[in-house]
């Protein structure tokens, strides 16, 4: 794979494999940006597999929903990061997950409507391609629908921050209250 992309000139030389499923969820790996060099990769390839991954390579849907997933992933990795960290306390993770599920609720609207530039690999191939069309924002805004779904019923009354309220404003709150 290197010598074939060095050879084409590209930019990325190395293609890593993970083996588990939470390396997907990095953000890091783009496989929107090198798919040319990947499905040339499993052209040369001899086994069936291989050119079962070249035919899906091939296939605009399918390239698609991997840049929804990659768009959406990086969304629910930059949820991840914030809610890391030595400083991170149950009120300000309350408040980033709860906005979370306010954008989600809102990407769920805007797919529904039909708006891509909300997930920037989707518009990126889009882009690139002039005759490409996304063809299922509903397929989007059923699954955001789902999320949204599940972060309320994992997270009920999220929405509900008047219980915390003499945390974040300890001298806005009667002391009867506390």
């Amino acid at each position: 794979f290197k010598a074939m992309c060095e050879e084409m000139g590209a930019n990325v030389t190395i293609l890593i494999f993970h083996t588990e499923v939470r390396w997907l969820s990095h953000g890091k790996v783009r496989v929107t940006k090198i798919r040319e060099e990947i499905a040339l990769f499993l052209e040369r390839g001899c086994t069936e597999k291989e050119n079962q991954h070249h035919e899906k390579m091939q296939d605009e849907l399918f390239v698609m929903k991997v840049a929804y997933l990659a768009d959406f992933f990086a969304e629910m990795n930059s949820l991840n990061l914030l809610l890391q960290g030595n400083l991170s306390m149950l009120h300000m993770a309350h408040d980033k997950v709860t906005v979370f599920g306010r954008k989600i609720h809102l990407y769920q609207r805007r797919a529904q409507d039909g708006d891509k530039t909300i997930f920037p690999e989707i518009t990126t191939l889009l882009d690139a391609t002039p005759d490409a069309e996304c063809h299922f924002h509903e397929e989007i805004s059923t699954h955001l629908l789902a999320i949204s779904e599940a972060i309320e019923r994992y997270l009920p009354g999220l929405d509900d921050c008047s219980r915390d309220e003499w945390i974040i404003w300890p001298f806005s709150v009667e002391a009867i209250l506390v």
